[in-house]
């Protein structure tokens, strides 16, 4: 019984995870964001402007900045700027009328092991139409992650963006796919706690 008992536990431990990887893409940005959660997150960025970072721990929000005198740590809560709810929901996709179309397709591709669905948006921008597929995915997980991704970003230089999420095209489905934005990878892995430790200067 007792044999029975340790390979049962020995089976699922697999199973209980805690964290979110994710990295993404952009035409400037490569972001490796790792999730616990709300109050528990670091996200990576390496740019051509260089590699930027944003801890979440509990109430707090820090930047941490490689610059050539060396590493700088900054606590964001202590910066003057706009206040904001530390809270995904102000984040959510807008409901104002967007200026561009949507339309959906039956199509659907597999996007670093995330099924999404396919979409076309089309509009106009500076006088010039403009049209093209993307793919986008209502997966719970993805979601949350990808809005808790688009605070930190929002935050990356200092400031609190009051900007529409640029990842949430239409509210809960995310952008996986577009002619300049990829998700490379989503994984839910079982992190070691200290992952999540500021650096040592």
């Amino acid at each position: 019984m007792g044999k029975y008992i340790l390979f049962t536990l020995l089976f699922l431990s697999p199973l209980v995870y805690g964290d979110f990887v994710l990295v993404y893409n952009m035409e400037t940005d490569h972001i490796k964001y790792i999730y616990k959660n709300i109050s528990t997150s670091k996200m990576v960025n390496n740019s051509e402007d260089g590699i930027k970072s944003v801890y979440v721990l509990d109430d707090n929000v820090y930047l941490v900045r490689y610059t050539p005198s060396g590493l700088k740590i900054i606590n964001a809560n202590n910066l003057k700027v706009k206040k904001r709810i530390y809270d995904t929901t102000a984040y959510i996709a807008k409901k104002t009328k967007p200026n561009y179309k949507i339309r959906k397709t039956k199509k659907h591709e597999n996007i670093a092991g995330i099924n999404g669905e396919v979409w076309m948006v089309f509009g106009q921008d500076g006088g010039q139409v403009y049209s093209q597929y993307v793919v986008v995915t209502n997966d719970q997980n993805v979601v949350k992650v990808m809005r808790n991704m688009f605070i930190a970003y929002s935050k990356m230089d200092g400031e609190i963006l009051d900007l529409q999420n640029i990842f949430e095209i239409e509210p809960g489905y995310m952008l996986i796919k577009t002619d300049s934005m990829q998700l490379e990878s989503f994984v839910e892995v079982n992190l070691d706690p200290s992952i999540y430790n500021l650096p040592k200067k």
